[in-house]
């Protein structure tokens, strides 16, 4: 049984569910996953040391964090968005964003000291692969990183979080929850601006006028909830908007998903969407922006609508976007959406008035969810093609 060793002192949540993971010939060391390494909500003291390493002191410092593991007896090393140095340990990184691996900060890897880091870490003979969380990372890591040649030995693949099938949901589930007569959305985010939350509360009220067959869930940390945003919240009946804690358990979530219709995403900032692909596993269509990898998730009219919003975080070839990038104040301080604004009420308006539509999309959704690339068998056969490729360096393909 080979060991491998998480690099990271934190790191998301989701990765749970991989660590967790029984593998034939692999095993996660669990002495390195204590329950305080999994976080989705940051402290703090986490909020602090972001806020520095996200600074422009830091950009021309050309800080890049390199986590140092030179004492491992393990087999392999997994990262999530860092570059690691151990002693002839082979390892690999998950990356969600080419971007991640510089903190986020564009101008990072161009300062001298933060060029040659990224350059000495990407050529590092114990870098074996990069793992993509989609195909909008993969297609453009070269191009991000800023690299003219990439090591021939160095493996780019793309693999989507291993998210569990939802337990709460069949097909017998998602056909008895369309026929309720009161059509349940769901809106999940930590930064509830940022994920167009304003946006949304405005397309409710729209939908107010006609309709008060629907109700919206919100999930979110409460902190990021704006003062306009918190005037419209008050004018709401109870009954029809609940507000719930950002710190709900995954099985929780997943019975609240159980219980929804749909997803309502129109973030306009975003890596990946985790929250959709839990969302598809729940047979629930998606109402959102299409940035970035979310288009890989939600095919326009089979499973749900997308629009572009008015901030766009990434251009059409999916780079950053160098005069939005980073600039999170800007983007919640924006102009509202009118755009979106009308596109969320208009679509969600199609969910309430037309049963069969909503049906079909939602199982649209939990089927595929069952399939490659988003199936659990098939992702973790894809983990054990990456960590017997960086181990043997043969290509079992």
């Amino acid at each position: 049984m080979f060991k491998i060793e998480v690099a990271n002192k934190q790191f998301r949540g989701f990765l749970r569910h991989l660590f967790n993971t029984s593998f034939s010939k692999f095993t996660f060391k669990k002495s390195t996953l204590s329950e305080e390494s999994f976080f989705e909500k940051k402290g703090f003291i986490e909020k602090f040391f972001t806020s520095f390493w996200k600074s422009k002191l830091a950009d021309m410092l050309g800080l890049i964090q390199v986590i140092k593991k030179t004492n491992s007896t393990s087999d392999l090393m997994f990262s999530y968005n860092r570059l690691v140095h151990t002693n002839n340990v082979p390892y690999i990184i998950y990356l969600e964003n080419p971007t991640a691996l510089f903190h986020y900060r564009l101008n990072r890897a161009k300062y001298k000291r933060g060029k040659k880091l990224i350059e000495n870490g990407i050529f590092d003979k114990n870098l074996k692969a990069i793992v993509c969380m989609s195909r909008a990372c993969s297609s453009t890591f070269q191009k991000v990183i800023g690299v003219d040649k990439m090591p021939e030995d160095l493996n780019i693949y793309q693999n989507y979080p291993l998210v569990p099938d939802n337990p709460y949901v069949t097909e017998k589930v998602i056909s008895e929850r369309v026929s309720n007569s009161i059509t349940n959305f769901l809106f999940i985010s930590s930064e509830f601006e940022l994920k167009g939350g304003y946006e949304l509360l405005k397309a409710i009220k729209n939908l107010e006028i006609e309709n008060k067959n629907f109700h919206l869930r919100i999930i979110t940390d409460k902190s990021t909830i704006s003062k306009k945003s918190k005037e419209i919240l008050v004018s709401f009946d109870k009954t029809q908007i609940e507000l719930l804690p950002f710190s709900l358990s995954f099985s929780q979530l997943q019975q609240i998903m159980a219980r929804s219709h749909a997803l309502i995403h129109p973030t306009f900032k975003d890596s990946f969407g985790l929250t959709i692909l839990e969302a598809i596993k729940s047979g629930l269509p998606v109402i959102g922006t299409n940035l970035y990898a979310i288009p890989e998730m939600v095919w326009e009219g089979k499973n749900g609508f997308l629009t572009k919003p008015s901030i766009q975080y990434f251009d059409e070839e999916n780079l950053p976007n160098k005069l939005i990038w980073g600039k999170d104040k800007d983007i919640i301080n924006r102009e509202i959406d009118q755009n979106l604004v009308q596109f969320l009420s208009k679509k969600m308006e199609f969910y309430v008035l037309d049963k069969n539509l909503l049906y079909e999309h939602s199982l649209f959704s939990f089927k595929k969810s069952q399939l490659p690339p988003f199936s659990q068998d098939f992702i973790k056969q894809k983990w054990t093609q990456v960590f017997n490729e960086s181990l043997t360096g043969k290509n079992i393909e």
